[in-house]
């Protein structure tokens, strides 16, 4: 697996001198990706969990649905790394998405029209266990500790984190995670995501695309987040930070 990061000299400035000392700085690789052998996308990306990626890059947009669906996955792996899925042929591309830079802008609007409300979910987190999970969530983010350039989400449960992933892009994090549910057969209806990333329409669409019911987020969402949640029934939890946060939608 690539390195995440490399080194670099910078100037360091305290109120009484200026330094030249060597710093991490994370890692940007271009990605290509490929559907049944046409180009889809080039992501931006720190070069880790590829498969994972493009999987749930793929997920998000509507190109992939279940597991049984994808026949191969193969990634090549480099400065400039590349990944082919290949897939039955109802997962046809519908021509290429923009280039995504790491702020994740798309170039269509997702699988949003694919995505009905939750019904019957009892998934319940008391106030500690938002508050435990975020600091989990901040320990586990290694690569941000060390260059201060990444985003960090996790998948987890009441109970504790079950996996966490750490890109330049919180899009990217997220579409790691649900990448990795598709292809290990994971079920989200029991699930959280948290993340440190501001949590948009587009972070919600992925979300519940994956069929996780409750974003818990270090940031603010927008107002079309709000919205899209509170027509989804998901709970949309934000600023933990200090012993606090704010619930946005889904208190109850």
């Amino acid at each position: 697996m690539p390195t995440a990061m490399e080194k670099g000299a910078v100037k360091f400035f305290n109120t009484k001198e200026l330094a030249n000392l060597p710093a991490d700085i994370v890692c940007e690789v271009p990605l290509s990706l490929y559907l049944n052998g046409e180009k889809i996308s080039t992501i931006a990306c720190t070069g880790l969990h590829l498969r994972e990626l493009a999987v749930g890059f793929l997920r998000s947009e509507g190109l992939l649905v279940t597991r049984d669906e994808i026949k191969d996955v193969l990634v090549v792996e480099g400065p400039e790394p590349a990944v082919y899925v290949y897939a039955s042929e109802q997962s046809q591309p519908r021509g290429e998405v923009n280039s995504i830079a790491p702020g994740g802008v798309r170039g269509r609007d997702g699988n949003r029209a694919g995505l009905k409300p939750f019904e019957g979910v009892s998934l319940k987190f008391s106030p500690q266990n938002i508050l435990d999970l975020m600091e989990e969530l901040q320990q586990a983010s290694v690569i941000h500790e060390a260059t201060r350039g990444t985003h960090c989400s996790g998948l987890a449960a009441s109970s504790g984190m079950i996996l966490t992933r750490e890109d330049i892009g919180r899009h990217n994090t997220v579409d790691m995670i649900g990448g990795h549910m598709l292809l290990e057969g994971m079920e989200g209806s029991d699930r959280t995501i948290v993340t440190t990333g501001r949590v948009s329409s587009e972070i919600v669409t992925k979300v519940g695309t994956m069929g996780v019911p409750v974003i818990v987020s270090h940031s603010a969402p927008t107002t079309r987040a709000i919205v899209l949640c509170k027509e989804l029934a998901m709970t949309l939890i934000g600023c933990v930070r200090g012993g606090t946060f704010r619930v946005y939608t889904g208190f109850e």
